[in-house]
Parts: C-alpha cells; sequence; structure tokens
C-alpha cells in the first residue's frame, strides 16, 4: 500500500509537485483549523487570565515606549504575546494594570470576546506552524510519509487541546520541531543554507515562548556535529563551526528584536528570566498528582506514563508499527532525528521537579510524525499482497483515498468522543478518563461552562457568593455573574464548586463531604466538577 500510494503521489508531482504539494498542505492546513475552532468558546482555561493581562500590559508598553513592560513573565511567553495581540489588536491594551487585588480581569468588559479573538490568532498561527513541519519533513523523508504523519499531527488530540487557547506550550511545540527539522535539512540532507536560518530563528521563537526550549542549545549542535558521520567530505570542521555560529546568531538576533526589555535592560532582563526559571521549577505549587497519590514530584516515571495516556491510538498503532517492523532506509535518517529529540526533550524535562502533562507537549509533533514514519511502512509491506491480486489502478487509487480517509476518521474519532472537550481526552487503550482519573492530575478548566450555566440559570445569580479551588477562582470569575472566592472565606457561601484536581489533591472542603450535589458535570467517564448549593450559606473551610 506504502509503494502503491507512492505511485499515486508521485505519478502527478513528476509534472506538477509544487501543485499537488501545495494543494495537500492546504488540505492539513484547513483541517487542523477547523479541528481547533471546536470549544473555542465555551470556557477560560487557567493561566489564559494571565495570559490576556500580560498581553494587555505588553501592548501598552509598547504603544507608550515602557519597553521594560515588554517583560511580563519569565517563561518568558514573548510569542504567545505577539500572537495575542496580532489577535486582538490594541484594544486588548485596556487589559493593562489590572490587577488580582483590584479585581479579576475575567471581569473587564468584552474579555471573552477578547480571549476568543486572541485564541483565533493562536488557532491559525499554530495550523501554519503544523503546515511548515510538515513540508520540512517532507523534505527528509518524501511526501507520503509527510501526509500520513501531518494527518496524525493535524487531528492529535492533545495537541488540538494546548493549540486552541492562549499559553505557550503550543507554540513551544511547534517552534521547536521546526528547529529540530530544519537542522536535519541542513546537516544531515544538504539542504540550502535557507533552513540553516530557519532553524536559528524558530530555535530564537521557541526560546522566547518558554524556558524549556534552551534545549535546543545541546540538541541541534548534536545534529550539527553528527553531520560528517552522513557526509564527511561535505562538513570540515571549519564550515561546521562556522554554520553552528551562524545558526546561534540568527537565534540571538531574533530573541533581541521581538522582546523589546532586552533593547532597554539587556542584563537584568536575563537575571530575571533565569531567576523566574529557577524558581518555579522546583514543583507545582498547588500540588501534584500521581498513581493514586498527592504528591510535590511524581518522579522519572511521570513523563513516560503521562505520554502514554496522552497519546491517540492510531499514534500508538503507528509507533508499534515503526518499532516491529522497522523504516526503509530512505526514512532512517529523519526516524533518527525526530527519535533524538523526543528522547532528548523527556529527559531534560524530568530533571525538573515541576512536572505537568502538558510540558510534554512539545514532544508530541514529533511522535506523531513517527507514528506516519510506522503507518508507511506498515503500508509498503501490504503492497505486494495487493499487487498479487492483480488489482487495477483505478481499484488501486480507490484503495488508497479509502486508506487516507479511514486515517483521517480513525485519527478524528477520539476527538468526536470528547468533542468540545479535548482537554478531557486520554488514550482509551490504557483505560481512558476512568484509569486517567485514578493515576494523573486532570483537568484544566473543562467542564467549568457547564457548572456557570447552571449558577447562572438560578435566582438572582448576581449576588450568589461561590467558592471554588484557588488556582481557578480567577478563569472562573469570567464566566459566572455571581462572584466567585477561594475556600476558606469568611463569608457565608451559597454554592461551593468541587474541581476533580482539587479532590485528587485532597482539598475537596470537609464541609461539603458527604453532601448530594445539586449538579454534576461528568465528561469523558470522569466526574469533572460537583455543585453544592448550602441552604442556608455558611462558611466554607478551606
Amino acid at each position: 500500500m506504502g509503494t502503491l500510494l507512492a505511485e499515486q503521489i508521485e505519478r502527478p508531482a513528476a509534472t506538477r509537485p509544487r501543485i499537488l504539494g501545495a494543494g495537500l498542505l492546504a488540505a492539513l492546513f484547513v483541517l487542523a483549523i477547523g479541528a481547533r475552532l471546536v470549544g473555542i468558546t465555551l470556557f477560560i482555561t487557567p493561566d489564559e487570565d494571565n495570559w490576556m493581562r500580560r498581553t494587555g500590559n505588553f501592548a501598552q508598553g509598547l504603544a507608550q515606549g515602557e519597553l521594560r513592560r515588554t517583560f511580563q513573565s519569565g517563561h518568558p511567553g514573548v510569542t504567545t504575546m505577539w500572537v495575542a495581540l496580532l489577535g486582538t489588536g490594541p484594544e486588548v491594551a485596556r487589559l493593562a494594570g489590572v490587577t488580582v487585588q483590584d479585581h479579576p480581569v475575567t471581569r473587564e468588559r468584552g474579555f471573552m470576546d477578547l480571549l476568543i479573538r486572541a485564541r483565533l490568532a493562536m488557532v491559525v498561527v499554530n495550523a501554519a506552524l503544523l503546515v511548515g513541519i510538515v513540508a520540512l519533513i517532507w523534505r527528509l523523508a518524501g511526501l507520503g510519509p509527510a501526509v500520513l504523519g501531518g494527518i496524525v499531527l493535524a487531528l492529535d488530540p492533545f495537541l488540538v487541546a494546548h493549540t486552541q487557547v492562549v499559553h505557550v506550550d503550543g507554540l513551544s511545540a511547534g517552534f521547536m520541531t521546526a528547529a529540530m527539522l530544519a537542522a536535519g535539512v541542513y546537516w544531515w540532507a544538504g539542504g540550502h543554507w535557507a533552513f540553516l536560518v530557519l532553524c536559528g530563528a524558530a530555535s530564537g521563537l521557541a526560546v522566547l515562548t518558554k524556558a524549556p526550549s534552551l534545549v535546543l542549545g545541546l540538541l541541534v549542535p548534536v545534529v550539527a556535529l553528527s553531520a560528517p558521520l552522513v557526509n564527511r567530505a561535505a562538513w570540515p570542521w571549519r564550515r561546521l563551526a562556522t554554520s553552528l555560529i551562524v545558526a546561534g546568531v540568527v537565534g540571538l538576533a531574533v530573541v533581541f528584536a521581538l522582546w523589546p526589555t532586552l533593547w532597554a535592560a539587556p542584563i537584568d532582563t536575563v537575571t530575571r528570566a533565569i531567576r523566574f526559571t529557577l524558581e518555579t521549577s522546583a514543583e507545582h505549587r498547588p500540588g501534584n498528582f500521581f498513581l493514586g497519590q498527592a504528591v510535590a514530584d511524581p518522579g522519572p516515571w511521570y513523563y513516560p506514563v503521562a505520554i502514554m495516556f496522552r497519546m491517540s491510538p492510531l499514534t500508538l498503532a503507528g509507533l508499534v508499527a515503526l518499532g516491529v517492523l522497522l523504516p526503509p532506509r530512505s526514512l532512517k535518517r529523519p526516524a533518527i532525528l525526530l527519535l533524538l529529540f523526543v528522547v532528548g526533550f523527556i529527559l531534560f524535562l524530568s530533571l525538573a521537579g515541576k512536572k505537568l502533562d502538558r510540558y510534554t507537549l512539545p514532544a508530541f509533533p514529533a511522535l506523531d510524525l513517527l507514528a506516519g514514519f510506522g503507518l508507511w511502512t506498515l503500508a509498503s509491506w501490504l503492497t505486494p499482497y495487493v499487487r498479487q491480486r492483480g488489482i487495477g489502478v483505478r481499484v488501486q487509487r480507490a484503495l488508497v483515498v479509502g486508506a487516507t480517509l479511514l486515517l483521517v476518521i480513525g485519527q478524528a474519532l477520539p476527538l468526536a468522543v470528547v468533542a468540545p472537550y479535548a482537554l478531557a481526552y486520554y488514550n482509551p487503550l490504557v483505560g481512558g478518563g476512568p484509569a486517567a482519573g485514578r493515576v494523573l492530575l486532570v483537568g484544566w478548566g473543562e467542564g467549568l461552562d457547564q457548572v456557570a450555566a447552571y449558577l447562572n440559570a438560578q435566582p438572582n445569580p448576581e449576588r450568589q457568593l461561590i467558592a471554588i479551588y484557588f488556582p481557578l477562582e480567577l478563569n472562573f470569575q469570567g464566566m459566572v455573574a455571581g462572584t466567585v472566592t477561594q475556600y476558606g472565606d469568611a463569608r457565608p457561601i451559597d454554592y461551593v464548586v468541587d474541581y476533580v484536581n482539587a479532590a485528587q489533591r485532597g482539598h475537596t472542603p470537609a464541609d461539603v463531604r458527604g453532601l448530594a450535589p445539586a449538579r454534576e458535570v461528568v465528561i469523558n467517564g470522569v466526574v469533572y466538577a460537583r455543585v453544592f448549593h448550602l441552604d442556608p450559606p455558611r462558611r466554607v473551610r478551606d
């Protein structure tokens, strides 16, 4: 089947390669955007309130020439703020200066409209990054494997979930993957110097997005220094050293050009960013949960387990096929490149005590592309059996189209099952949502839209005082008419919302334990939220 698909692709590609390639990339772009538009108007995830407020401060700092205000976080999240600003325009500056002490930024007039516009920009940029990644793997591995990997990548539930919100992980995944693939094209596949520039630029954008992207400073040189093993004659040491320096200079230039605080206070900016990274990498402040226990540091097995739970069945099937059948010669180098990135990145992540499943997101594009290689290899093994039956060309083409549609359906099905909550997806082959609830920290705001709809439908909703677990207070405030506070507030509480990750960490208030909930939200087999009505209202202890 792989050979059949190759023939169907290469025949027209021999005369019209650019038209065919552009058409396939455009189709993937549309597919990726369509999947990411589902559910973007429903709820606000934790941290999106922060990133919208930061974007407002960033925009105002640019407008007023206060360049130091473009340092809003040590993440540093600069690309996230630029993309959000692109989606909202200068209007987002009215969120500037809002502090938690004043009132939640989610209470600002038109916040949800601004958030949706910022999310749309994130969707478009992340879809464009996806297309760029597929184009790079096409250059490395050929069009057939790239298309199969691109389909898996476009509909990956975990990637869909995190590339439709205003946050750093989706962009980090795209830029890091693009940087590694561009490095592979330039140093391992005789690519044009433009790929060297792309590698440096993508690395710079990745570092501007999230601090763990600095691992590229180790992985890209590994790719470069192994180039003589691929073609010793083409890579004398002087040329190799020069190319690495050029990539580094381009990356630094991108960082400097897009983060204006560096123009005003370069040393102070770098110092603050380093301090932030060191201070926040120790552990997750609200606590973590792993293998049925609330823990501070889940340990070295956390990321392999989290990846397995977040992986789609089709991705897993493709990876198994690749491991069992082994890739053909044409795919060995790109497969090694992708494996180098996945293993190196996960090992780097594991050094920090602070661990969350979404931190593994940059590994998923590489895993999906490897799954595409595995599916291509499997199809290639099946081709002789099809040919032995003497099937005609038209039937062969129909088989190729049918197999491709089946692939799209197979990868879209997990998304459809949990729609509109892509965040609630967990691999059914390892137990799905119920098993995840016993093993990993679950929930990032999904389902709170249903809770908000219930509360807003009650009499006099604007008079309600609602208590919720503290990490969810600010984002939930933007969804309800009442006032949201934390457990432990001394005032009489009307409603208590017990969210799944509060219960996992053992933070369900004792005052509501054993009470029957007035409303329960179940998604993908997991009880995400329970609403308790306190009548008469009373204090809820933390």
